[in-house]
């Protein structure tokens, strides 16, 4: 192969990487110099060579293989595809949204063409701009109903921003601190004492005191594996609101390990806030292990960060590769360390989910409530659940 050939290569595996990084699949500018030099190092004898060295070294889990397939065929081997494929992906003109299964509509807008320069025939253009049009169409409602795994790039942010603006309401539990009362409750001694000394040891009217209530205390356990990635860091932004609404809030990752962003989570800014987070987790979009990441926090976190006033959200799809009989212990002994646990699944999604999988039934006895954190209009129920 000649450099000149090696060159224009590269060049294309760069491109490539870009649509995929456009769409969706977080890539290292190592990764791609390594794609480069499988590619080199296994040859061009067949398509399918290609296809395998760029897949080896540009995916990281199995869930991104459908996204890797459906880009590779439309930018390597079958332009035609391309119009097709974005066919599938764009939302249906009667306002819903095009099924999760199908793909990511990230990917349509990555593999997007340029708009035809001024001449080109109008059947083109009237194409183009029935495309950019029917991308562009996302009101308010469909983004609060949209799942976060079909969000084009332009509605992941503007869903971001909604997220960034709640303002959430936690339930309120009855706080140690005491209130003055007027006519109910014990009778506030010291009061009554302060009131003694100033009347001369006569005592005048026995003030009466009552609990505070206050916002309970919100520990977020939140699954940061390959098929949790656009779940988690947008559950992230909804968190970053909890914080700023109450510090007191704590944010723990896992994956692999335990990661406690909650320092992170004070920043300002919520984008600020969420680079710095995914910045000091070293195990993202990659394998978990529930069970074996609660255990660790049952017997070396949970004694100083929960309690009888704290609510925990859960946020997994409970797909436990490990013993589930464990999973299941270890549930039990984090519900009798809160108040309340709260297990956030994005598979409800689907109207047909059913708890079949070893995890999920382990899962299920042990929490106070199973909800759903696919979308915009999930988070917003979860922000108003006082």
């Amino acid at each position: 192969m000649s450099t000149q050939t090696q060159g224009q290569l590269a060049d294309n595996i760069v491109h490539f990487a870009r649509v995929l990084r456009s769409a969706g699949l977080p890539l290292a500018s190592d990764r791609v110099v390594l794609a480069t030099e499988a590619v080199l190092a296994v040859g061009l004898q067949s398509i399918d060579d290609l296809r395998y060295s760029l897949c080896c070294t540009l995916t990281t889990s199995a869930d991104q293989q459908s996204l890797f397939d459906q880009a590779f065929t439309a930018f390597w081997r079958d332009p035609d595809l391309l119009g097709k494929a974005m066919q599938m992906l764009l939302p249906k003109v009667d306002g819903g949204l095009a099924p999760a299964h199908e793909a990511n509509r990230r990917l349509a807008q990555a593999l997007s063409a340029p708009a035809k320069p001024r001449g080109a025939e109008n059947n083109d253009e009237q194409d183009q701009q029935s495309i950019e049009a029917r991308m562009s169409f996302s009101s308010r409602e469909l983004l609060q109903k949209a799942d976060f795994e079909t969000l084009s790039s332009a509605e992941w942010v503007a869903v971001s921003r909604l997220v960034s603006q709640l303002v959430p309401h936690m339930p309120l539990v009855l706080s140690r601190r005491k209130k003055a009362a007027l006519h109910h409750g014990p009778i506030d001694m010291r009061r009554v004492a302060r009131s003694a000394l100033r009347s001369g040891g006569e005592i005048m009217q026995l003030p009466r005191k009552m609990p505070r209530k206050q916002a309970m205390r919100v520990l977020a356990l939140l699954d940061i594996s390959g098929s949790m990635t656009s779940y988690s860091r947008m559950f992230l932004y909804f968190l970053h609101s909890l914080t700023r609404v109450d510090p007191r809030t704590k944010t723990l990752v896992f994956g692999t390990r335990l990661t406690d962003l909650s320092a992170a989570m004070r920043e300002n800014d919520p984008d600020a806030s969420i680079a710095k987070a995914v910045s000091l987790v070293d195990d993202w979009n990659g394998g978990t292990r529930i069970a074996l990441n609660l255990e660790r926090f049952n017997k070396d976190i949970a004694q100083r960060m929960a309690g009888s006033r704290t609510m925990i959200l859960l946020v997994t799809d409970g797909l436990e590769r490990d013993d589930a009989k464990a999973l299941g212990r270890e549930a039990a002994r984090l519900s009798r360390r809160c108040k309340h646990l709260i297990w956030l699944n994005p598979l409800l999604r689907f109207q047909g989910f059913e708890p079949k999988a070893s995890g999920v039934r382990a899962l299920l006895p042990h929490v106070s409530a199973h909800l759903p954190v696919h979308n915009l209009q999930s988070l917003m129920a979860l922000a108003h659940c006082a």
